[in-house]
């Protein structure tokens, strides 16, 4: 018979943490593996990238889970840290491939280079919130060195 089935996730944890005894991350691993699986899978789509980060996941907890106080329940702890580790690394590879697809703009043998080349840097600027264009510097330049004439005392 099996003892463990009847205790819940938080009290799991604190048998593991007090004892380190692994039967009781067995139970944890167990509980959440599939679960763990099916949300980085569908993440990346792809099985065995959701499977190593399911160890990942795994082992951040092994090396984390005397980090839980019992906030928030169990599950729900363990989803933000599975739910973290697959938004970092989307996001470190889609940084990896902007940084791949600006380093093609780097042929200037093509005769077109600098206009592309100027074209990319457009993008990117009109792109970033509160950007602006060389109009809107220009007035805002105009518009400083009025209030810095206004403010001079007149002698």
């Amino acid at each position: 018979m099996n003892l463990t089935k009847n205790i819940n996730d938080e009290e799991i944890v604190k048998l593991f943490i007090n004892s380190q005894n692994n039967k009781y991350f067995e139970v944890i691993y167990d509980r959440y593996a599939d679960k763990i699986y099916r949300k980085c899978y569908s993440f990346v789509k792809n099985s065995a990238k959701a499977e190593d980060f399911m160890h990942d996941i795994f082992l951040k907890l092994i090396l984390n889970l005397g980090a839980f106080h019992e906030d928030a329940k169990f599950s729900t702890w363990l989803y933000s840290i599975t739910y973290n580790h697959c938004i970092d690394h989307i996001r470190e590879i889609k940084k990896l491939q902007e940084v791949a697809l600006e380093g093609d703009f780097e042929d200037d043998s093509d005769p077109n280079f600098e206009e592309m080349k100027s074209m990319d840097e457009t993008r990117k600027t009109s792109r970033e919130p509160g950007a602006l264009n060389y109009a809107q510097v220009q007035s805002l330049d105009v518009a400083a060195q009025v209030a810095v004439a206004a403010r001079k005392p007149a002698y």
